[in-house]
C-alpha cells in the first residue's frame, strides 16, 4: 500500500468489539486490586472484563489529521547546485 487511506484504518478500528480485544494495564495502583498470581515470577495481576474498564475501552480512536505530516516525500532533483546553500 502506498497511499494514505483512512478508510482502511477505520475499518479495521470498526473490528475491534470488546468481544475480540485484549487490553493490558500495568500500574502500581492497580496492586492491592490483583488477586491472581503468575506461577513463576510471582507477579500479581487481575483478568476483567472489558465493561469493568469501560473508560478505557471508549479511548480507542484515530488521532485528528496532522497537517505537518507531509503528502509528498519524493526526493527532488540534484541539479546544478553540488553543496547546501544556507537559507536565511
Amino acid at each position: 500500500m502506498e497511499e494514505f487511506r483512512p478508510d482502511l484504518i477505520n475499518a479495521y478500528l470498526n473490528q475491534l468489539t470488546s468481544k475480540n480485544l485484549i487490553v493490558y494495564v500495568e500500574a502500581k495502583s492497580f496492586e492491592p486490586e490483583c488477586t491472581l498470581e503468575e506461577p513463576i515470577y510471582k507477579t500479581k495481576y487481575i483478568v476483567q472484563t472489558l465493561e469493568e474498564i469501560t473508560p478505557l475501552a471508549c479511548s480507542v480512536a484515530l488521532p485528528e489529521h496532522n497537517q505537518f505530516i507531509p503528502d509528498n516525500l519524493s526526493i527532488l532533483p540534484l541539479g546544478s547546485q553540488l553543496h547546501p546553500r544556507k537559507v536565511y
